[in-house]
C-alpha cells in the first residue's frame, strides 16, 4: 500500500542527466507528492520505499515534450537542496521518479 507523506510545491531547477555535474536546462515550478510503500500486513516488515509523483512547469525556456523523447532520466533541484532523479512521463511535465526517493548532495 501506498500513503501519501509530503507534498511540496516550489521553484527548483532541471538538470540535464543524473551526475553531480548536470547541467542546467532551466528553472521550473513544482508539484510533488511523495508516497511511503509500507505492507498491511501485521508483523511484515519492508525496506523504506518512496514513490515521488506530480508536475513541473517550466519558468524558463525548457521544451519538455523534447526532453522527454531525448533524456530517460533527469534531476530536478528542489529549493531546501534535496534532489530528485526522474523521468518526464508526459508533454505537460507529468513526473515520477526512478528511484527511492529523494536526496542531497
Amino acid at each position: 500500500m501506498l500513503r501519501l507523506i509530503e507534498q511540496l510545491a516550489g521553484d527548483g531547477e532541471m538538470l540535464d542527466g543524473v551526475t553531480a555535474v548536470a547541467a542546467s536546462l532551466g528553472r521550473v515550478h513544482y508539484h510533488l507528492d511523495v508516497y511511503q510503500h509500507f505492507s498491511d500486513m501485521e508483523g511484515e516488515t519492508i525496506p523504506a520505499s518512496f514513490t515521488v509523483e506530480g508536475r513541473v512547469t517550466p519558468m524558463d525556456t525548457i521544451d519538455l515534450q523534447s526532453l522527454r523523447r531525448r533524456r530517460p532520466e533527469v534531476t530536478l533541484r528542489l529549493t531546501d537542496g534535496r534532489q530528485l532523479r526522474c523521468a518526464i512521463t508526459s508533454d505537460d511535465g507529468r513526473l515520477r521518479s526512478t528511484e527511492r526517493g529523494m536526496f542531497t548532495v
